[in-house]
Formats: structure tokens, C-alpha cells, sequence
């Protein structure tokens, strides 16, 4: 049922990676792999890449829903999982974490948590690099996200053509 979160997280943790694999020939390779989305898709990229860290390189999470730390989780609902306790997890566990690219504009609806989740783990961020970008004047909109998607295209760490051709032909 799509209207209380269908099985997006099967879809992208498992059906799409076949897929592309199989069909078009991609790599399953961590290296070669990196997930990355917008508002609710970054929470969804910082959900796969904490929970699934051996299959991705790198996590773009571009003004991401990060549900309140510790408030009751509606198991209904598509942001049921508490990604500061995810996180907590994997630091202690000394998981290696995917490089995580996470941004959010000081106008933004969603500002209060990103910068309390950035505040609680940017420092802790194990073995990987980690970049925060706190951007004036924005607010949860497109503006922010064209300015940031292409810095993150910039900061991950790519061998491929479109790399070697400039930020002008990614």
C-alpha cells in the first residue's frame, strides 16, 4: 500500500540494484555506488546507506526528513525509523560508514533536526569523510538542491568519463 509507505525500502535495497544490474550491466560494487535524495528521499538515502553501508561509497542527504530523536515511531508511516539511533548503532559498532554529504538551508521547515542530527554525529562520522553545508537564506526548495546536488557531484569520489569531462557534463 504506497499510501502508508508500499515496500519502497525493498524496492530500493533490493529489486533496483538487480535491475540495474542485470539489465544494464552496473556495478554492485560499493565503490562504484552512492545514494543520494531529496526532503524525504534523503531520509531514505541516509536510511540505506546506515543501514546497508557494505553497498554504498557515499551518501548525498539534501534537506532530509530526520524524524524527531526518540518520539514515538508510527510503524504506518514511511519515516518509521529513528536515524539518530540508527547511527548511534553503527558508531558503536564501529560500523564504516558511506561518506556522507549533508546539507540543509537556515530557512528551512526541516532545519532544527538536520543541524541537531549534523551536531550529534558530524564529529563522529567513523572513518569516512563527512561534509555539512548550512546555506543562508534557503529555504526546503529547489534553489538550494541544484546549488548542492552539483557540490556533491564535485565531492564524491569518482574514477568515470563524466568525471573527467567537468562539472559542466555530469
Amino acid at each position: 500500500n504506497l499510501a502508508h509507505g508500499g515496500r519502497f525500502y525493498d524496492y530500493i535495497a533490493h529489486e533496483l540494484p538487480d535491475v540495474l544490474s542485470k539489465m544494464f550491466g552496473f556495478s554492485t560494487a560499493r565503490e562504484d555506488n552512492y545514494i543520494a535524495g531529496l526532503s524525504m528521499g534523503g531520509y531514505g538515502a541516509l536510511l540505506h546507506g546506515l543501514q546497508n553501508p557494505e553497498r554504498y561509497s557515499a551518501i548525498g542527504a539534501f534537506s532530509p526528513g530526520i524524524p524527531d530523536p526518540g518520539a514515538p515511531l508510527d510503524p504506518h508511516r514511511v519515516m518509521r525509523e529513528d536515524l539518530f539511533q540508527l547511527t548511534e548503532d553503527a558508531l558503536r559498532n564501529n560500523t564504516i560508514l558511506p561518506d556522507l554529504f549533508l546539507c540543509i538551508g537556515d530557512r528551512d521547515f526541516l532545519y532544527e533536526r538536520v543541524t541537531m542530527y549534523h551536531q550529534a554525529f558530524g564529529h563522529r562520522w567513523n572513518l569516512s569523510r563527512y561534509r555539512y553545508d548550512d546555506l543562508p537564506g534557503y529555504d526546503h526548495e529547489f534553489a538550494i538542491w541544484d546549488i548542492e546536488v552539483l557540490a556533491f557531484l564535485e565531492w564524491i569520489r569518482r574514477e568515470d568519463l563524466y568525471k573527467k569531462l567537468g562539472k559542466n557534463k555530469v
